[in-house]
């Protein structure tokens, strides 16, 4: 499954775009695709999500997850499970379902702030109106080119170091430049999840 995050991991030289791609192509997994993750990525890195997702083999594609989030003050959007689906993510969903002739399974995700089953089941009515909306202006499917990137393997040390800061909030000893504010947000994040377990 791809990720959403609130900081880019430092000293990273591959894009997610290609990143992803690359690792699908050393693998025969399936994809997980989080469209949520995809289109809050987008927002805090200012990158287009279906340019992400057209370097992606769809085919590869049989779940979906679908959830919602929320507008931090610092610029980012938060992917936290508690709000409705954004409308753009509905559009990606049929971008999707239009470009993927296999059967989806699309499950929306919600881990809390519930307002009753109603409004639950009017999300997933419009998931399947998207599929189906993506399904009835279908395009021509072409698997994805996707060439392996080699990528040096990052020293041991470093990963733990980077697990730290990213718990911490602090970003000291990595040695390159950090985007210290989502770095300190993904820190809050990581302690409220603890602290609700």
């Amino acid at each position: 499954e791809n990720i959403a995050t609130l900081v880019e991991p430092p000293g990273s030289s591959l894009d997610e775009r290609t990143w992803l791609a690359s690792v699908l192509a050393g693998c025969g997994n399936a994809l997980l695709l989080d469209l949520h993750n995809v289109w809050s990525n987008a927002v805090n890195f200012g990158f287009d999500p279906v340019a992400l997702l057209d370097a992606l083999p769809l085919g590869r594609v049989s779940t979906i997850h679908l959830a919602g989030g929320k507008a931090l003050a610092e610029g980012r959007w938060l992917d936290d499970h508690k709000h409705p689906v954004p409308d753009p993510v509905y559009e990606l969903l049929a971008w999707v379902a239009a470009r993927t002739p296999q059967a989806l399974t699309v499950i929306l995700e919600r881990d809390g702030a519930f307002a009753g089953v109603t409004p639950l089941l009017a999300e997933v009515d419009l998931a399947r109106a998207a599929v189906r909306r993506g399904r009835e202006r279908p395009v021509e499917h072409w698997p994805s080119p996707v060439t392996p990137i080699a990528g040096e393997r990052m020293d041991a040390r470093w990963q733990k170091r980077l697990a730290e800061a990213y718990v911490t909030g602090e970003a000291g000893g990595l040695g390159v430049e950090v985007d210290a504010a989502g770095l300190r947000m993904a820190a809050r994040s990581f302690a409220r999840k603890r602290g609700a377990t």
